[in-house]
């Protein structure tokens, strides 16, 4: 959370934007609430009081990393965002756009109807569509609060592995260009055969060679579709009218492009699957697809242009002794069991700050595991060790940790290990067992 020009901005960094776009659901990589973007007016006062009312927030993806900038007239409420571009590189161009205020009266609605042939401007005749359960539907997410040297392996990557096992509604090829900025909002009339159960939506790009490219998306624990606070089961069967915020995203659809709502009951593994596998219909012809639409402003030739990323300083300065190795991902299909596997290593390398004399090396390594037609094999499993050493000192802590989970619980194993000059001195286990309270 940061403060910006007396505002508090909640911003979760989980692929917010146009080309990388990872709730009381739990993420599986984090075993906490991520809430998104929220932005509440709390005034700040002081020398810095006259930008209070000037808002800049960085929605796409620029290295994976956000940027966070303000600027121009400081005496009107107004939103700057960024736009970027294609998917398939981590450093994309893209320019400012700027409202004079926000919520901007200059934003307009275009709407699309998910029917049985894909996204129209006429509902149609209702035509329902049915998803079969599969655990798998996520593996193009990317990685919760990926670090700089992960972007090649960590941003969303083409989306048409999950497309695939998703149900999709595609547009006819844009005939123009145009601009959305805000939040788009996703209805599905559904419903599912289970008393909980999830949906995830993503909204993609589609370009002229079938890459598909996530600009935004939301996951929804639907017991929670009425309160967070006060979740309610499902019925099997009932009909269900679902409203979607998805994430704010600032970005240009470009002509001969197509647009794509994919859904899913799963989004493994930034989503921890639901108690059991869950059969979605959705009512084609009830569905639809709402666009934050902007229309073009002259004066955003006049905002300056993004400049080069900002690389602060490091506060100590480092010898590195042993360069750190590229980090790897590996993802496994066990054609027999249907098991899909991820295997993650990153080694820091060795280094020492020269200030103090100390060295410094670390080592970490993920398993994440799932079976395609069992959500409750899944599974992740972390180890970690850090080591530091100064002279005749030598220190190193040891880390597991392994999550997983039945119809009922979240079960949470741990074992911390300290030793010196390779002597445990201390070691601790846990076991922790979580009720799932309809998660």
């Amino acid at each position: 959370m940061r403060r910006l020009c007396g505002y508090w901005l909640v911003r979760c960094l989980s692929a917010h934007g146009p080309a990388h776009a990872r709730q009381p659901q739990m993420p599986a990589q984090r075993a906490h609430r991520c809430l998104g973007s929220r932005i509440s007016k709390h005034r700040r006062s002081g020398p810095g009081d006259r930008l209070a009312r000037r808002v800049a927030t960085l929605v796409g993806p620029l290295a994976q990393g956000y940027r966070y900038r303000h600027h121009g007239r400081a005496d009107v409420p107004g939103l700057d965002a960024a736009r970027a571009g294609n998917a398939r590189i981590h450093h994309t161009p893209g320019r400012w756009a700027a409202e004079e205020t926000w919520p901007s009266p200059r934003i307009t609605t275009r709407k699309f109807y998910l029917t049985k042939d894909g996204l129209e401007s006429d509902a149609g005749d209702e035509t329902a569509r049915v998803l079969k359960p599969l655990q798998t539907v996520g593996i193009t997410a990317p990685r919760w609060a990926a670090r700089g040297e992960d972007i090649d392996t960590e941003a969303p990557t083409d989306q048409r592995i999950d497309d695939a096992r998703s149900l999709t509604f595609d547009s006819e090829p844009l005939e123009a260009d145009f601009e959305i900025l805000g939040q788009p909002v996703v209805t599905l009339d559904l419903t599912v055969d289970k008393p909980v159960a999830a949906i995830a939506v993503r909204l993609n790009e589609v370009e002229p060679d079938g890459l598909s490219k996530r600009i935004t998306y939301e996951v929804l624990n639907l017991t929670h579709r009425n309160s967070h606070e006060f979740p309610e089961p499902l019925e099997s069967g009932k009909r269900y009218r679902i409203r979607m915020p998805l994430h704010d995203c600032a970005h240009v659809l470009k002509t001969g492009r197509r647009i794509r709502v994919a859904v899913s009951t799963t989004y493994w593994p930034a989503y921890w699957p639901s108690p059991e596998p869950v059969t979605l219909k959705v009512y084609a012809g009830r569905s639809e697809l709402e666009l934050p639409v902007r229309p073009p402003r002259p004066e955003d030739k006049n905002l300056k242009p993004f400049g080069p990323a900002f690389v602060p300083e490091p506060t100590s300065v480092r010898t590195v002794l042993k360069r750190a190795p590229a980090p790897t991902i590996e993802n496994t299909w066990d054609l027999t069991t249907k098991k899909f596997t991820i295997r993650h290593v990153r080694d820091s390398g060795r280094s020492c700050i020269d200030a103090i004399g100390t060295e410094l090396w670390t080592t970490e390594s993920d398993v994440i595991e799932i079976l395609d037609h069992d959500p409750t094999s899944a599974k992740i499993d972390a180890q970690y060790s850090n080591e530091m050493n100064r002279g005749d000192w030598k220190v190193r802590v040891e880390s597991r940790l392994s999550m997983s989970l039945t119809k009922e619980n979240f079960v949470l194993v741990g074992h911390i290990k300290a030793l010196e000059h390779d002597v445990e001195v201390f070691t601790k286990i846990w076991d922790r067992t979580i009720p799932r309270m309809l998660v």
